[in-house]
């Protein structure tokens, strides 16, 4: 639906409020589902409850953060293809808003997995948050509602899942050190380049491409099999074959990096071109 002039203004008020719900629904069941698997795991594996108390705090904060942001761009829930705005959260960015959901689930996880035979839950779930990253885009594009609102979840989502697991592999030396510092330079680089880019020119125009969802998802494929030398009877094999693996994916990151060197670089330049061409029109208008 258009939000054009003529659409009576008690009609967008509903339809934003349909919208607002949803939201907040959306992320309290995601809060709740998080909140509710650690628990089943705390009883299943008999952890003692301080060993996880933290969860109850720090998964709230990360979904009350999370709520504030959607709420603040709420108007960004608006398909890019025909600028309709969604009357409540379409299935791809529920699938984005679950690999967020879920972050800090894999991050205890990991940190129990050391003392806990929790290796199986915590497969499970690092395994449909990297399947839900390879729908969501899919899907999208399959239904035709790519959202403006969306584009930023799905990097927001990879950031998230991938910046805490990573964090904790290299503490539990799952992965190789180098192979954690490649990640962070890669995820870092594009993270303070966009930021730089939108105080810049006020926009980023470069999306995600071919190469670099093909490093988030190497990334992911070698933290997924990593957990499985966390399986008594894989670790030999997974010390022989991980390495191999990492040296792979450790050149598909590399590439993504110059790539993204050189689509950031040009946009700088783009952006200052722009600058002057402005600065030309204003002193060449007449009354400057």
């Amino acid at each position: 639906m258009h939000y054009g002039s003529a659409r009576p203004e008690g009609a967008r008020l509903n339809h934003g409020n349909r919208l607002v719900r949803s939201i907040i629904l959306t992320v309290l069941l995601f809060l709740l589902l998080q909140a509710a698997l650690l628990i089943v795991i705390v009883l299943v594996y008999r952890i003692p409850f301080d060993r996880v108390a933290s969860f109850f705090f720090v998964a709230p904060v990360a979904h009350g953060m999370l709520l504030a942001l959607l709420l603040i761009r709420k108007q960004d829930f608006v398909i890019m293809q025909t600028g309709d705005m969604l009357e409540r959260i379409n299935i791809p960015n529920v699938l984005s808003l679950f690999r967020i959901s879920a972050t800090p689930s894999v991050l205890y996880l990991l940190i129990l997995a050391r003392d806990f035979p929790v290796t199986s839950a915590l497969i499970v779930l690092v395994v449909l948050s990297f399947i839900s990253d390879f729908l969501d885009g899919r899907i999208s594009r399959r239904l035709h509602q790519v959202t403006k609102i969306g584009t930023y979840l799905d990097s927001v989502s990879d950031y998230a899942i991938l910046i805490a697991v990573s964090i904790a592999f290299n503490y539990f030396h799952l992965v190789d050190t180098w192979f954690f510092v490649l990640i962070s330079v890669r995820l870092g680089f594009q993270f303070v380049g966009m930021a730089t880019l939108i105080l810049y020119r006020g926009r980023v125009t470069t999306g995600s491409n071919f190469i670099g969802k093909a490093s988030i998802f190497v990334a992911m494929v070698i933290y997924a099999l990593a957990l499985l030398s966390l399986v008594a009877v894989l670790k030999n094999v997974m010390a022989t074959v991980l390495p191999i693996l990492e040296y792979i994916g450790g050149t598909v990151v590399l590439v993504s990096l110059g790539e993204k060197i050189y689509t950031l670089g040009r946009e700088f330049i783009a952006a200052t071109i722009e600058k002057q061409q402005k600065r030309e029109q204003n002193s060449s208008s007449p009354g400057s």
